[in-house]
């Protein structure tokens, strides 16, 4: 076998590992990042500075879980790095408390803002995603009136026989609005009673004005 055929014949085993392995990599991107704060946390001083800066960095698996993971999963990584900043936050927490009580109220506004964080991130995600929805289940609507206009135009301009015409805008209509029956009726010379002309699917019916 050739290098060429033997590529084509593994490009299908390729995309299949691909595509398995796709919707793991924000969560090797999350554990990567928390990974390095974990170690960059153990490894620092306790300086302010140090400790300023590796808050931030927390944010990073956050906002990776809020931009590609789904709801739950995005909320399980927020808790997930929150509970592990904390464990590495506590020790520090315990020797300093005495000297600087005020830790324990920066403690909990660090959660407050990784809870926020995570819940907004992921919340307002979820909301541009059902505005893309809307937004394109309305450019379908739309583009399939106008297809339906232009198809109406088509027939309308393909035949002078007005029965013809009648019965496929019928199939049109209600293959466009999704309808189980669809009827197109005239009223007759004197303008008193209405003539079924065109009906799709076709069917023998008697007309009754109480019903229309």
């Amino acid at each position: 076998m050739t290098d060429a055929n033997q590529h084509m014949a593994d490009a299908p085993r390729l995309e299949s590992v691909r595509s398995r392995l796709a919707p793991s990599r924000p969560w090797i991107a999350i554990i990567a990042s928390i990974a390095v704060m974990v170690t960059v946390q153990l490894a620092t001083n306790s300086s302010q500075e140090a400790q300023d800066i590796i808050f931030i960095g927390y944010f990073v698996p956050i906002f990776i879980a809020a931009r590609y993971l789904p709801r739950r999963s995005a909320l399980l990584a927020t808790a997930a790095a929150t509970v592990i900043y904390t464990s590495l936050f506590i020790p520090r927490l315990l020797d300093q408390t005495v000297e600087h009580p005020e830790l324990i109220e920066e403690l909990a506004s660090r959660w407050a803002m990784f809870i926020t964080a995570g819940v907004g991130l992921t919340g307002f995600r979820a909301s541009i995603a059902r505005e893309k929805e809307r937004a394109l289940s309305a450019e379908r609507e739309h583009r399939e009136r106008l297809d339906l206009m232009l198809d109406i135009s088509r027939t309308v301009s393909s035949s002078l026989k007005i029965d013809h015409v009648l019965q496929v805008l019928a199939v049109r209509i209600a293959e466009a609005v999704g309808s189980t029956y669809c009827r197109i009726c005239l009223l007759d010379e004197d303008g008193q009673n209405l003539n079924v002309i065109a009906a799709y699917p076709a069917r023998k019916m008697q007309w009754d004005s109480a019903v229309g």
